[in-house]
């Protein structure tokens, strides 16, 4: 026993540098179960409670890996930026539609809410796949178009606020726009591919002809036409990002 304590001991000084930590973790057990028989001869107990005690271990860990284990995001990014796509749909209806200020507050808490989590997983998957543009780009470009979507909506908000009407009801162009502007929020939540996606040009030719009406017969409310034409601007834009949305 004095003589396998003696290596073993010089094992548990060399082997973790030469064969790893299992090595030197294996030779420590055997100077512990010889050093405990030098002091009370109980056989091979100590060593059986010890490899018990690591396999425990190991299995709790093995457990808890797998429990841990990094999985692939795209279903998870997939459902969440939907889901941003959805909020900022409902943010745009209700910024044309001049929904209250308490709705449109309600729908724009509810979008950040969303976003905040889908920026978190689509952060995670391109630490996934660090190398692998084609897998997180039509991800990122889907949630920056949303963003920019639920911008827009703030944009109008702030213009309807800023250029008031003159007092008048809603016009041809006014009602052309909310239109478009209600098919881009389909295509947006739909969060489909450019099959389904607006056409911008025809978009812009409809609002386009009730635009040049309009500024032909604005004279008596100009507020209101130019109230229009920039939500127009807006809505196109955002029908353009839709149209090239991957």
């Amino acid at each position: 026993l004095w003589v396998c304590f003696v290596v073993a001991v010089f094992a548990v000084g060399y082997l973790p540098a030469l064969g790893g930590f299992v090595s030197g973790q294996a030779a420590f057990t055997v100077a512990v179960v010889t050093l405990f028989n030098i002091v009370d001869p109980v056989g091979w107990h100590t060593g059986l409670t010890r490899l018990e005690d690591v396999a425990i271990g190991a299995a709790v860990s093995a457990v808890v890996a797998l429990a841990f284990w990094p999985r692939d995001l795209v279903g998870l990014v997939s459902r969440l930026v939907a889901d941003v796509a959805d909020a900022a749909s409902s943010v745009l209806r209700a910024a044309v539609q001049g929904a209250e200020d308490d709705e449109f507050g309600a729908r724009r808490r509810a979008f950040v809410s969303h976003d905040g989590r889908a920026r978190v997983a689509v952060v995670e998957l391109v630490e996934q796949h660090p190398a692998a543009a084609t897998v997180t780009v039509p991800w990122i470009s889907r949630l920056a178009i949303a963003e920019h979507a639920s911008g827009a909506a703030e944009s109008i908000v702030e213009i309807r606020t800023r250029i008031e009407g003159n007092a008048v009801g809603p016009t041809e162009l006014t009602e052309t726009v909310v239109r478009a502007a209600e098919q881009v929020a389909g295509a947006l939540a739909a969060g489909v591919g450019p099959g389904n996606s607006p056409s911008v040009d025809e978009l812009e030719a409809s609002t386009g002809a009730a635009a040049r009406a309009a500024i032909v017969a604005g004279s008596n409310h100009p507020n209101a036409v130019v109230r229009d034409l920039l939500v127009r601007d807006w809505v196109l834009t955002v029908a353009e990002m839709v149209d090239e949305r991957p």
